[in-house]
């Protein structure tokens, strides 16, 4: 145990080093760092960050990272790569906020959010596949929110980036292979990170306000490996514009729900999902599919209102 998850006592400052604050590279692995400022003077808010990533994990399996400050740290904040790491955890951290985070917004790390790359499998940032608690704040990093690269046959697969809220990185939230939006394939999966999990393409969404509450009924399409299930995130923010290849931000995490592809890989959708945002914004969406690979942050499109201010179903849900 590197810190402490439920006793401040306990938490470290690890800044100011010349390589990463926390190496964790033991083949046992099940570590567990908690609490801790990393990057950060003792206030919390101030940078001292270290040389390289704020937490680095290589070739070590089953560690849990959690409730940490990371910031202002050179490269990374998160980074997991090696073939043994495997079944690693990123869960309730602050990833390039500082610790007073209303004092301070930004303490951005100077490369991704979290980078999991070169064989790291089967890892969760955020979520469980069937869960929704467990998501982290990462923003304002100068890389991508979260990152999964690799190359050849060395690129990480399985890594799950669920329920999430991640805001003014300069990359993409959800970034997969190299840096910047990349394109949905024709034949997917396919030999890259994540097997390049094509993300969903929204068509249409339409904030319902009612006496009962609010949802977005939002339709799209997926085309993907062919008789499959996948889970569809839902993000929710203010507008679009401002990220790279029209993508969206994965500011609020309003739901999810399921998509199936037919013989010939394709889906489409259409679902309501309860939110508590009365003004209508914008939306994006992700595609996880059954080994737990989470496509890039797909297409962003601006949410319309009911004709009326009236639902289209009797009771405001479907």
């Amino acid at each position: 145990m590197i810190g402490s998850a439920n006793d401040p006592e306990l938490a470290n400052m690890i800044s100011g080093g010349t390589s990463s604050g926390i190496t964790l590279d033991n083949v046992a692995g099940g570590n567990t760092v908690a609490g801790n400022l990393i990057g950060f003077a003792a206030d919390g808010i101030a940078g001292l960050g270290n040389g390289a990533n704020g937490i680095n994990i290589f070739n070590s399996p089953s560690n849990l990272v959690e409730y940490n400050y990371v910031g202002y740290n050179q490269q990374d904040g998160v980074g997991i790569s090696g073939i043994g790491s495997t079944n690693n955890t990123v869960v309730y951290n602050l990833i390039g906020k500082s610790a007073y985070f209303s004092l301070s917004e930004d303490a951005g790390n100077l490369g991704d959010g979290v980078e999991v790359g070169f064989g790291a499998t089967n890892t969760f940032v955020g979520a469980s596949e069937s869960g929704t608690a467990g998501g982290n704040i990462v923003a304002n990093n100068d890389g991508a929110g979260v990152r999964v690269s690799g190359l050849g046959s060395t690129f990480a697969s399985r890594t799950r980036v669920l329920a999430n809220t991640m805001y003014a990185n300069t990359g993409l939230d959800i970034d997969l292979g190299s840096a910047g939006p990349t394109a949905n394939v024709a034949t997917n999966p396919g030999n890259a990170p994540n097997h390049a999990q094509n993300y969903p393409e929204l068509s249409a969404a339409q904030l319902q306000v009612t006496s009962g509450g609010s949802q977005i009924l939002v339709d799209g399409s997926l085309h993907s490996a062919p008789n499959a299930t996948f889970r569809i995130d839902v993000y929710w923010d203010f507008a679009c514009g401002g990220e790279a290849g029209d993508r969206g931000e994965a500011y609020d995490d309003i739901g999810h729900a399921e998509a199936f592809t037919d013989a010939s890989g394709n889906a489409t959708f259409q679902f309501g999902l309860s939110t508590a945002h009365t003004t209508p914004g914008a939306v994006s969406a992700t595609a996880t599919n059954a080994i737990g690979e989470t496509s890039e942050i797909g297409n962003c499109i601006a949410v319309s209102t009911s004709p009326s201010g009236l639902p289209i179903f009797a009771n405001g849900f479907e």
